[in-house]
């Protein structure tokens, strides 16, 4: 069998789906042999002047790398047209980021992260909704199986199309993401507690559907309440529709200490989860929670909206509060700060919770979907 797998999107700045392509690529290549597997660093409608910062893996052929992007576009147009068959003749191609491109004889694997582009519209742009709204009425003509990223995932296209897996026979599968980034060590729960310095923790992309600017008004209501007056630290790039996110965080940080540190490397990453007291996650809506389980295996307790993917993980590993609500987000950070019992218990609980996710565990059960497929 013989596996493609698009990397398209770790070509560019990396969020969500391209950190987890390149994850689920690695893993692929961990509990599978090498030589079966592709990278598609270009895919179909994504093209990329330079696919060299995209995923590259030892031994894992990546045959559009050869190519220049306008020979890519050719070449995907061609196969289109059924005058070409895609590079190192694939059995299975695998579709990480909404693109439903036609793949010749090969049988396309489509996931869904989320359906916030139909759900969420209002937190997207016109042309990102575009995109993956027709990606995915495509997907439905082309894609000879689905793998749905969390149950939140399938219940959203469940609402969105009731029966229709079912009524068409679609095989599918629910195999949830893995944990990217492995603590070497985790910080004492109390010397965290006691550290006034020790900050709230925010990761994501800066953009609506994150509902980072309803964090800064409880933030400020915290800390108006707050005897211990921890710092706010937000991590994230830039996203669409980010200007007045970015000028209220300006704003609130000449007379707060919030530090916005953007786009960071992993090692930023992984410093900022060890050293902080909690983290704080918003959003109105996830597909899986990428920020929620890297925060659990580094034992960070963890503030959450109750959106279907976060209550995936669990109300022993998470404590859910209204970020809508200003005045009860702040209550349950006070809380949060005041009990060292229950925070230290709920630390523990945190890593226990992530502990079952892993990429392996993922990619085994998508290669023996891959063959039931076949």
């Amino acid at each position: 069998m013989k596996i493609a797998i698009d990397v398209a999107q770790t070509c560019r700045a990396r969020a969500g789906c391209a950190w987890h392509a390149d994850s689920l690529a690695q893993a692929m290549a961990r509990v599978a042999d090498p030589a079966s597997l592709l990278l598609y660093h270009q895919f179909g409608l994504w093209l990329n002047p330079d696919p060299s910062p995209g995923t590259h893996i030892d031994s894992v052929a990546a045959p559009f790398l050869k190519m220049d992007y306008r020979q890519a576009e050719a070449l995907w147009q061609a196969v289109d047209s059924g005058k070409a068959q895609l590079p190192g003749q694939p059995d299975i191609v695998h579709s990480n980021s909404f693109l439903s491109p036609a793949v010749g004889t090969a049988k396309l694997v489509y996931t869904v992260h989320d359906l916030c582009f139909w759900t969420h519209p209002e937190h997207g742009t016109e042309r990102n909704r575009y995109l993956c709204q027709s990606q995915l009425l495509l997907a439905l003509e082309r894609a000879a199986g689905f793998h749905f990223i969390s149950q939140a995932s399938r219940d959203d296209f469940e609402a969105m199309l009731p029966g229709w897996l079912e009524e068409t026979g679609r095989p599918f599968l629910i195999a949830r993401s893995g944990l990217r980034l492995h603590p070497s060590a985790v910080p004492d729960p109390a010397q965290r507690f006691a550290d006034p310095n020790s900050p709230w923790l925010f990761v994501g992309t800066i953009e609506p559907r994150k509902n980072l600017s309803a964090l800064l008004d409880a933030y400020q209501r915290y800390y108006e309440l707050s005897a211990v007056k921890r710092p706010l630290e937000l991590i994230g790039a830039e996203g669409w529709r980010s200007q007045p996110i970015h000028q209220k965080i300006d704003q609130l940080a000449t007379r707060l200490p919030i530090r916005y540190l953007g786009r960071v490397d992993d090692d930023t990453l992984k410093a900022s989860y060890a050293r902080a007291f909690a983290h704080l996650s918003p959003s109105h809506h996830e597909g899986f929670g990428l920020t929620i389980l890297e925060a659990l295996a580094y034992s960070l307790p963890t503030l959450a909206s109750p959106n279907a993917a976060a209550r995936e993980f669990g109300a022993r590993a998470l404590s859910f509060t209204e970020f809508e609500h200003p005045q009860m987000a702040a209550d349950a950070m006070l809380a949060q700060e005041s009990d060292l019992a229950a925070y230290t218990r709920q630390a523990a609980q945190a890593r226990e919770s992530a502990a079952p996710y892993s990429w392996e565990n993922t990619a085994r059960a998508l290669l023996a979907f891959y063959e039931t497929l076949l």
